[in-house]
C-alpha cells in the first residue's frame, strides 16, 4: 500500500505522469552545489555539465504541470517545517529551562539537545527537498517527516553544518551549566530563538538543490525590516544560479544580521534553458564573495 502522506490522490497521479520529468531531478548528487557555508566546495565537471543539460530538457517538457505540483507542495512542505520549528524550539527550551528548574540533569541536557538539533536539521532539509515538489516518488519509509531520501553528499553537507552549529551552542550549553547564562545580554530563550531562526536556513537549502538544474534565484529583502549592506548587494546583483548564489538567508556566514536576517529567497525555473545559461555565466561565485568580504570589512 502507497502511503500518500496527505496528498490528495489526483496529486499523486499528476506525480506518477511526470516519472521522467522527477527521475532526472532527484539526481540529488549535485547537491554538492549547496553554498549554505564557505567550506562546502563544489566544482562541476564536464559530466555534470551534460546532465544537466538533459534535466534541463526533461524539465521543459510538461513545466506547466510540475509548477501546480510545486504550488501545493511548498505549502505542505512550509507547513511541516513550521512544526518541525516549534517542536525543535520546544524541545531545546524543556531541556534548557528543565536543567536550570533541576529537573534535567547534565547528561540529559546534553543528549536531548544532541538529538533535537539533529532531527530538526534533517527534516529541514528534507521538507526543502519535498517543497520543489520533484521527490515524492523517492520517498523515505520509517522516517519522523516525510521528503525524498537524502542522498550521501547531503548527509556529509548536514553533518559540517552540525559541526558548525554546536561549536556555538556547545558554548551556551556551558554557559548555562556554569550559570554564566544569567548575566549574558540575551536570555536563554532569545538565544534558544536563534537556533530555531537558522533552520530556515537548512530549509532553504534543501529547496535551491532539489529545483530544477536551470531554475534562477532571487535574493528578497522584506520591506519591514531592517537590511544590512551585504543584503543589498545579493538583492540588486539578482538572479543567481544555484553555482553562483553565495550564500542563504540566516545561514549565519552570508549576511551581517545573521539568524535574524529578514530576507527570503524565490526560485523560479526558466523554460528557456539559454537564458539560464546565460545567467550563469554573467557571475562568478568566488568573485562574489570577495567582495561581500570587502563589504564586511568596510564596516
Amino acid at each position: 500500500m502507497i502511503d500518500l502522506q496527505g496528498y490528495p490522490q489526483q496529486f499523486w497521479e499528476d506525480i506518477l505522469r511526470l516519472e521522467a520529468l522527477l527521475v532526472a531531478a532527484e539526481e540529488l548528487e549535485e547537491s554538492k552545489a549547496i553554498y549554505t557555508h564557505p567550506h562546502v566546495k563544489y566544482e562541476p565537471t564536464a559530466a555534470k555539465r551534460v546532465r544537466t543539460k538533459a534535466h534541463a530538457a526533461a524539465a521543459t517538457k510538461d513545466i506547466d504541470s510540475w509548477r501546480k505540483i510545486k504550488s501545493y507542495a511548498h505549502r505542505t512542505a512550509t507547513g511541516q517545517h513550521t512544526k518541525i520549528r516549534l517542536h525543535f524550539k520546544q524541545e531545546l527550551t524543556q531541556s534548557v529551562m528543565g536543567f536550570l528548574s533541576g529537573r534535567v540533569t547534565e547528561k540529559e541536557l546534553v543528549t536531548r539537545t544532541r538529538a533535537a538539533f539533529e532531527d530538526a536539521y534533517m527534516g529541514a532539509y528534507r521538507l526543502g527537498l519535498k517543497s520543489s515538489g520533484l521527490g515524492s516518488l523517492d520517498t523515505a519509509k520509517k522516517t519522523a517527516v516525510a521528503g525524498p531520501n537524502i542522498d550521501p553528499h547531503d548527509k556529509e553537507w548536514i553533518k559540517s553544518a552540525l559541526q558548525q552549529e554546536r561549536r556555538y551552542w556547545n558554548a551556551f550549553i556551558r554557559d548555562v551549566i556554569s550559570g554564566a547564562i544569567l548575566s549574558k545580554r540575551f536570555t536563554p530563550v532569545e538565544r534558544i530563538q536563534m537556533y530555531v531562526d537558522t533552520l530556515d536556513s537548512i530549509f532553504d537549502a534543501g529547496r535551491v538543490i532539489s529545483h530544477p538544474a536551470h531554475s534562477i534565484i532571487y535574493w528578497i529583502m522584506n520591506p519591514k525590516k531592517e537590511h544590512c549592506k551585504i543584503c543589498l548587494f545579493l538583492r540588486d546583483n539578482s538572479p543567481y544560479t544555484r553555482e553562483t548564489l553565495p550564500g542563504i538567508p540566516r545561514d549565519g556566514h552570508t549576511c551581517e544580521g545573521h539568524s535574524r536576517c529578514g530576507c527570503e529567497l524565490r526560485i523560479l525555473t526558466l523554460e528557456d534553458p539559454a537564458k539560464w545559461s546565460q545567467i550563469r555565466k554573467s557571475k562568478n561565485r568566488d568573485g562574489l564573495l570577495r567582495k561581500i568580504d570587502a563589504i564586511r570589512r568596510r564596516r
